[in-house]
């Protein structure tokens, strides 16, 4: 039995997991997880935005600011036209959560793993 494997793409599958989870574990205020997820996806993809800016909401909760800033200020010059990165720093702390509709996990789907019975 052979599978047809050209869609798959392990590290853009671990970079989509370990957001996807970064995503849950900030939502259930597992700030620390959350984090540790985030920097496992950003070892993969330093060049994507979002995962730094989640990162950044994280260090924030924790109170660790600087840390925060540094990270919006990466996906800021990531997106450098993207108005979801600007930071009004001013304003922040009355802000705990944050949800982008085109985030990476709302416009890519998992892919199936494992075809459908009969459809081998």
């Amino acid at each position: 039995m052979t599978f047809d494997t050209t869609w798959f793409n392990i590290t853009s599958n671990k970079i989509l997991l370990y957001f996807s989870l970064g995503k849950l574990k900030q939502k259930l205020t597992e700030y620390e997880s959350s984090i540790e997820l985030f920097t496992q996806a950003i070892s993969l993809d330093q060049s994507n935005a979002y995962i730094y800016f989640r990162r950044g909401w994280s260090y924030k909760a924790l109170r660790q600011y600087r840390l925060a800033g540094n990270d919006f200020e990466i996906a800021k010059n990531i997106e450098i036209n993207n108005p979801n990165f600007s930071i009004d720093y001013k304003n922040i702390g009355m802000i705990d959560y944050i949800e982008i509709d085109n985030e990476p996990d709302f416009i890519e789907q998992f892919p199936v793993l494992l075809p459908m019975p009969g459809q081998f």
